[in-house]
This record gives structure tokens, C-alpha cells and sequence, in this order.
């Protein structure tokens, strides 16, 4: 009686995951075995048919492959002598030259002007050179958007992609997320919107396939996720979603998306990479889809994700940076780079054959995170896909495609961590793998992101320890020609470098008349100053949080992927002091360096005024100090104050974007389905109630059987509740589909008979 009970639940359950499946070979099952046999022939639609596995191979690409100068500079892969690399060239050429040029007379002066305590022309010549280069840096990046955005008027070459073919009968695209101890509620929500928005759009749908690709280790989390795709198959019958769990999580990302290569490429034209956090709507992946098909020479088409769904001071302000500032700059940066553009890894689709065939990367020579396989591998196989003679598209014009960011200082600070450590890494490429050199400025301008904060920390201790300053009214002799400069010019250079982007940001948000969408005049004014305050703030912290980060680089600390931390919470006061300790203490420190001399008024005559406040000249070096002194000192504060939420609807329009005054449907579905999915998700207070879930629940059962392994036992143990071992063995037999049927069935029965 009490198997016939197990078995109609079991009928019931497989009926709801797939309505549409014949189960009439299930109703003359007598027993639970003959059940499982008959389970066995059919197919739920939980993962894809068995297809031959592709082999990746070995592929060696020799990042020593070009050795000598000439073929350093002559080794660029693939060029097609079209228009638009022409173009690029020479944008590239123009950026390149005034950014030398102004770089190199900021140079002569701070040479020229050059004044320390220290009578070494070792120290004064370190001191120019690291001012060159991260004045180049700095110009580099400015010049990029001017010339981007004076171009962008007349460039069309944007505009030749076609975008009017319809999809061929055999096109296939997969849709994946990879994903590491993640909100499974958040990912299977984005994905049902999506579906939603697919559905739209008049007979698309069958063309696409969804997986989520788990590199879980916690089998809490796996329960959940698997029940997170369960009630969206109930919700969406005829939605498409895989789940694919890897037992051994090599590589990371990376690895995760090679795995899939291996088994189920075969089966797709394009795969469209997610993260997490991505959302994308059905109109945002049926145009790139659309572009692609028209455009066989495109292999990478990059979205620009926009930040949302913040609701911290930090998030907010960060994500309204993204949105702000970056209409320009990513305008710019499309006619920069036009089809030698760029991958950031998420929001992207990519042309399966060819990613398989020439961006499979090596693992490169020594230990990590120095050798091993890429950190920031994403540059690196945009890079190699138009090594090939593939055209990569940064297509920002592409709307509703998201992302969330870090809510604190402290979940930055850990992505930053990371990020930098693949950018360091990617220097052994930059030169290597023959690639392009619109490549090559992309590479080196990631390792600078990060590099210049090193610069940066030396530069600042050579001027504290040495005392540096300059000469601010001086005469030299060039060819008997007397020239006149004032290093004042420094500083005004230096303030451009610092403003002009957010200046251009602005400029152009208010000819476009988009200041609306951000609240109005006063309120874009208003986040623009809050903005600009907090980044001077900011700046000297991740200033020391970088140096710290290169000396553990140095020191050969590897880095593991990690989950991010999603949430909004405000960070506790303790972890801000633990955490922020290094800056704070550095900041102490410069303080009383700096004011060393007067360390004797305010020992003996408790001068608090003349030793803490500063004397208005630029010849006070106590005043140019003082900024990051400041910021240093108070970093736990800041940390604090910018994990916490605005909750006062008077600055509710500070830092407002766009979607939060018109949400875009994609965002809206979304919510309404993570709210489904929370509300009906089971919430587990530990590990035990997630494992007496999966063993007793029989819609979990019938799809987790198909993920089990089918493997010989010898013995089946016995369970015994007041056993400490029985969740264990129950953790253990998991993935084995003998050993999982047959607990399942004996926990079911023993309910039952608990139950009559």
C-alpha cells in the first residue's frame, strides 16, 4: 500500500514537470523499481540530448612567440585593410601623439623645476619618469573620449552592420550563466524575464536554450538552485532550461565555459555569456542575435551592461557614475575602437565555432597568479578573436541590457583585488599570441588601470620622504631663446586630467537635454558634486588597498573565484575598523611625516591650530598632502557612512538614473518573478532541512534523479535518524542514482508510516 502511495506521488510530480509527456507508461508500475526503470527511458527536458563531446585539446599558443622588436611591432594578426581598421589606425596614431606631447613638456618642466633635500639625480629622475607615465596614462584615456566623441558625428561606420536578416532554420543559441554559490531566486528570475521577453517576439523562441552552470559547492545551494528551476518550469512549460553541476571546479569561470564547450557546443551557432547578476531583455538578445546572422564576420558583439537595483550611498553613486559619465565615454570608446573592440566576459554574444576554434587559452608558464590560466582571460580571447580575422563590436546603443555592482567599499575593494591581479597577469600577453595592436593599447590600458595606484603610492613617498617641491618661477635657455614657465602649468594640467571627463559628461548630458532623466538641473548637480567629493576621498584608499594587493601579488597569492556579496547591508563599525586599519594607520603615519617640524609645537605649546590646519600657499606641501590624509584617516568612516541606505524621501533623487524614473518592463518582470520564486523557494535554517527536503520531496526527486551518476554499489548502508553519520551518508550518495532512489523510497515509506 505504502509503495503504491510513493509511486502516485512520484506520477504526480513527473505530470507537473512535463504536462506534456505521455505517462500512461507509468500507471501499470506495481513497484517503485519498475517506476525508475520506466523513469529512465524518458526524457523530462532537464538537459540536453547525450551529443559527441568536442575536445579543446592541448592548444599551445606561445606567448614568447614574438621575440625581437621588429616582430613585435610587425606581428598583429589578421588585417583585413578595410575602412574602418584604417580609421582606427589612425585614431590610435592621433591619441598616441598628443598624448606623447603633452606628456613630454610636463616632463621637461617637472625635470626642469625639480627641488629636493636629497642631492640625487637618481630620485629626481624616478620621480619624472613615474610623473611621464602617469601623466601619459592619464592623458591617454583623456584623449580616447575627445577624439571619440568629436568623430562620432561624422563616423557611420556603426551603422553598416546589418541587422534585418532572419534567423536560419538550424541557428541555435545558448544562453548561459555561470554561477558560484549564488542567489539562485535572483538567477532563475532573470531568467524567466527573459524567456518572457523571447516569447514577445514572434517565433524566436525555439531558437534558444538556457543553462545555468553551477560551480556550487555547498549542497544547500544546490538544492535550492535545482528548486529554483523547478518552479520555473512550472511557471514557463515550455521553457528550455539546462542545469549542468561540474564535481570538480577547475578554472573557475573560465572552466565552466570550457566545460560546456566540450559537451554541448555542437549543438550552437552562439552562446550568449551572463553573469550572476545579468539581465538582459528578449528585444536586447534578439538584436545582437539579429546582427550577428546578418554579419558573418563579426565574432564577439559586447553589450554595454548598465548598473542597477542599488540602494546604498556607495551603489548609488557607482552606478550613477556608470550611467552619467558614461554616455560620453562609451560613445567614444565605440568610435575609438569601432570592430577591434573589446569582451568584458558578460552580456555578450559570442559566435561558438570560432571562440572554440582560436580562443581556447593555455595555461601560461609558472605557478599562479603569476602564470596558470588568464584571471582576466576576456580581453585576452577578444583579442585572439580578432587575431583571427573576427571583428569584435562594442554596441553600448544596444538598450535594456543590466548588471547589479558592488553595495560597499569592502565588495569592491575584493573584485578590485581580482581585477587587478589577471590585468598584472595580462602584461606577459600584451607583447605575446601576435595580437593585434588595438589589442595590445587594450591590454596595456587594463594593466594601467591598476598600475597607475602603484605609481601612484611610489610617487606620493618619494615626495613625503625626499620633500619634493618645485621651482615655480624659472628662466631657461633653449638655442638662446629665453622661455618662461611656471610650473603652476602642473597643476592645472593635472586638474584637467582630474575633471575634464565629468566636465564632458556633463556638457553632453545637458545638450542632449538627458539631465532629465537623472532628476532634473539640480539634482545632477548636486550627485555630480556628492560624486566627485566622495571620489576624491576614495582615491587615496584604494590607492593603498592596490599597493597591498601587488605585494601579496608578489608574493604569489593566488586568488579564488569566490561568490560576491550581493547585498545591501550596512557594513557593522568592527569589520570597518578591522578591515580599514592599513589606510587608516598610513594616513597616521604621512600626517605626522609630513609635519615633522612641527611635531615640537604641539608637544610643548598644544599648537593644535598651526599644526592641523594649513597655510593657504602652493608652497605649503602640508596642503597638497592634506586631501589624502584626510581620507586615509577617516576610510572606516567613509566605508560606514557609504554602505548605508538613503531612506529620506528628500534626496530620494540624488544619484537617480534613468530606470528608476521609467523601469524598464525587463526590470519590472523580473522583480514580480524573484518574488514568485522567493515566496514558494523553501528557506532552509541549515544543511539538515535542505538534505530531508531533497529525500522527501518527490518533484525533487524525479529532477534530480536525471543529474544522478549511474554506478555499482556493493552495500547499501542503513540510515538511523538518531545517527550522526545519517545526513552525512545522505550528503555523500547524493549524486549516486542507486543509492539516491533507494534512501529516497525508504525515508517516503518511513514518513508514510509515520503518517498513519
Amino acid at each position: 500500500m505504502f509503495e503504491k502511495d510513493i509511486i502516485d506521488s512520484y506520477i504526480n510530480a513527473y505530470t507537473r514537470l512535463a504536462p506534456s509527456l505521455n505517462k500512461n507508461s507509468f500507471t501499470s508500475c506495481k513497484t517503485v523499481d519498475e517506476f525508475l526503470e520506466e523513469l529512465n527511458k524518458t526524457d523530462i527536458n532537464v538537459k540536453p540530448l547525450s551529443t559527441k563531446r568536442i575536445s579543446l585539446g592541448s592548444k599551445k599558443i606561445n606567448p614568447k612567440e614574438t621575440k625581437s622588436f621588429k616582430q613585435i611591432i610587425r606581428a598583429g594578426g589578421k588585417e583585413n585593410n578595410c575602412e574602418w581598421q584604417k580609421k582606427v589606425k589612425k585614431r590610435r596614431i592621433l591619441v598616441v601623439f598628443l598624448s606623447l606631447f603633452f606628456s613630454t613638456i610636463l616632463f621637461y618642466i617637472s625635470a626642469s623645476s625639480f627641488i629636493s633635500n636629497l642631492d640625487s639625480n637618481f630620485i629626481k629622475y624616478l620621480f619624472c619618469v613615474i610623473y611621464f607615465i602617469l601623466t601619459y596614462s592619464a592623458s591617454s584615456s583623456l584623449f580616447k573620449m575627445i577624439v571619440g566623441n568629436i568623430i562620432s558625428k561624422k563616423d557611420n561606420s556603426f551603422k553598416k552592420l546589418k541587422d534585418d536578416t532572419q534567423y536560419k532554420e538550424n541557428t541555435k543559441i545558448a544562453i548561459l550563466y555561470p554561477v558560484y554559490n549564488e542567489d539562485p531566486a535572483r538567477v532563475v528570475a532573470s531568467i524567466m524575464a527573459t524567456w518572457k521577453g523571447l516569447l514577445e517576439i514572434q517565433d524566436i523562441d525555439k531558437h534558444y536554450d538556457f543553462y545555468i552552470l553551477s560551480d556550487t559547492r555547498s549542497i544547500e545551494s544546490r538544492i535550492l538552485e535545482e528548486t529554483a528551476i523547478i518552479l520555473a518550469k512550472k511557471e514557463f512549460k515550455n521553457i528550455r532550461l539546462y542545469y549542468r553541476w561540474r564535481s570538480i571546479n577547475t578554472n573557475a569561470k573560465l572552466g565552466n565555459i570550457m566545460d560546456f564547450l566540450r559537451r554541448y557546443s555542437s549543438l550552437y551557432k552562439y552562446m550568449v555569456v551572463m553573469d550572476a547578476d545579468s539581465l538582459m531583455s528578449g528585444k536586447a538578445i534578439h538584436k545582437i542575435v539579429s546582427i550577428a546572422e546578418s554579419n558573418d564576420q563579426i565574432g564577439i558583439i559586447q553589450t554595454n551592461p548598465k548598473p542597477i537595483l542599488r540602494t546604498t550611498i556607495f551603489g548609488r553613486m557607482l552606478q550613477f557614475s556608470c550611467w552619467f559619465y558614461g554616455i560620453p565615454f562609451f560613445k567614444a570608446i565605440r568610435h575609438y575602437y569601432l570592430g577591434d573592440a573589446f569582451y568584458i566576459g558578460h552580456n555578450a554574444l559570442i559566435r561558438v565555432d570560432a571562440f572554440r576554434e582560436h580562443c581556447v587559452l593555455p595555461a601560461l608558464d609558472g605557478i599562479p597568479p603569476w602564470g596558470g590560466k588568464p584571471l582576466s582571460h576576456d580581453l585576452v580571447e577578444a583579442g585572439l578573436m580578432a587575431k583571427s580575422g573576427l571583428e569584435v563590436w562594442f554596441l553600448p546603443e544596444i538598450e535594456e541590457s543590466y548588471e547589479e555592482i558592488p553595495a560597499n567599499i569592502i565588495a569592491f575593494l575584493i573584485r578590485e583585488r581580482r581585477w587587478m591581479q589577471g590585468n598584472l597577469q595580462n602584461l606577459r600577453v600584451v607583447f605575446g599570441f601576435g595580437l593585434k595592436n588595438a589589442h595590445r593599447d587594450l591590454l596595456i590600458a587594463g594593466f594601467m588601470s591598476y598600475f597607475s595606484s602603484i605609481l601612484w603610492f611610489v610617487f606620493t613617498f618619494i615626495v613625503a620622504i625626499t620633500g619634493v617641491s618645485f621651482n615655480t618661477n624659472y628662466q631657461d635657455g633653449v638655442n638662446h631663446i629665453n622661455i618662461k614657465l611656471d610650473t603652476v602649468i602642473m597643476l592645472y594640467y593635472a586638474l584637467i586630467l582630474l575633471f575634464a571627463p565629468r566636465l564632458i559628461g556633463m556638457i553632453f548630458v545637458i545638450l542632449t537635454k538627458e539631465y532629465k532623466n537623472f532628476g532634473g538641473y539640480i539634482w545632477v548637480l548636486l550627485s555630480c558634486l556628492f560624486d566627485t567629493i566622495f571620489s576624491i576621498c576614495f582615491a587615496p584608499i584604494v590607492m593603498v588597498f592596490v599597493m597591498k594587493f601587488f605585494i601579496m601579488w608578489i608574493k604569489s597569492k593566488p586568488i579564488k573565484w569566490g561568490n560576491q556579496d550581493r547585498g545591501d547591508d550596512i557594513l557593522p563599525w568592527r569589520t570597518c575598523f578591522a578591515e580599514f586599519s592599513l589606510p587608516m594607520i598610513s594616513g597616521i603615519v604621512l600626517l605626522l611625516w609630513i609635519r615633522m617640524s612641527e611635531l615640537s609645537q604641539l608637544w610643548y605649546y598644544n599648537d593644535y591650530y598651526n599644526f592641523f590646519i594649513p597655510e593657504l600657499s602652493l608652497n605649503n606641501r602640508y596642503l597638497w598632502f592634506l586631501p589624502i590624509i584626510i581620507a586615509l584617516i577617516c576610510s572606516p568612516l567613509t566605508a560606514r557612512l557609504s554602505s548605508a541606505t538613503i531612506r529620506s524621501k528628500k534626496f530620494s533623487k540624488i544619484f537617480l538614473i534613468p530606470e528608476e524614473i521609467k523601469q524598464s518592463s525587463i526590470i519590472t518582470n523580473m522583480e514580480i518573478y524573484l518574488d514568485k520564486i522567493q515566496k514558494k523557494l523553501p528557506n532552509f535554517k541549515n544543511e539538515r532541512e535542505a538534505i530531508d527536503f531533497a529525500y522527501t520531496d518527490p518533484e525533487f526527486f524525479i529532477y534530480h534523479y536525471n543529474f544522478t551518476f549511474n554506478r555499482k554499489v556493493k552495500q547499501l548502508p542503513l540510515l538511523n535518524n538518531q545517527d550522526l553519520g545519517h545526513y552525512e551518508i545522505l550528503k555523500n550518495v547524493f549524486n549516486h542514482r542507486k543509492l539516491f532512489s533507494y534512501y529516497h523510497l525508504n525515508i517516503s515509506k518511513k514518513n508514510l508510516n509515520m503518517g498513519s
